[in-house]
């Protein structure tokens, strides 16, 4: 069982995750660009991230972004040697942890999931009555992608 299957849907463990601190944070996201572990280390910065502010941000300050993208675009560049050693589970991961790290979590009650609409009076989307407030907007980290990394995720 992977090490990020126990923080999955239990937001008491990605809250004990958090409480290691920052160290916890650069150590996963250390993980990401070695061989053997970066897809299970990509894999718990998915889980972690999810609804978890502190996980969320953890990994940002810990240069997990830039991490995970290099997965992504080292995957795709043909003629260099790290391309042969990437596996497609890992960009898998890799991606999946980027969506998780730059999404908007809110209060909502079993899920922590932000429900947005776009009413038609209106030039941008807004929650819904179902949502919470919002705990973890993302924007930091999705400015940081759009900024560095646009062709990874093509921008």
């Amino acid at each position: 069982m992977p090490p990020s299957a126990l923080h999955t849907d239990n937001p008491v463990n990605r809250e004990k995750l958090a409480s290691h601190g920052k160290d916890i944070h650069q150590r996963i996201a250390d993980l990401v660009a070695s061989e053997k572990a970066s897809a299970i280390a990509s894999h718990l910065i998915y889980i972690a991230s999810f609804a978890n502010g502190e996980n969320q941000i953890g990994f940002f300050e810990a240069g997990a972004v830039t991490k995970l993208a290099s997965v992504i675009q080292d995957s795709a560049s043909q003629g260099q040697e790290r391309h042969n050693k990437i596996t497609p589970v890992q960009v898998m991961w890799a991606a999946a942890a980027l969506q998780n790290m730059a999404a908007s979590y809110c209060d909502t009650v079993d899920d922590g999931r932000c429900y947005w609409f776009w009413p038609r009076s209106r030039n941008h989307l807004v929650l819904t009555k179902q949502s919470g407030p919002v705990l973890s907007s993302g924007r930091p980290i999705r400015r940081d992608i759009a900024q560095n990394h646009a062709d990874v995720v093509g921008c």
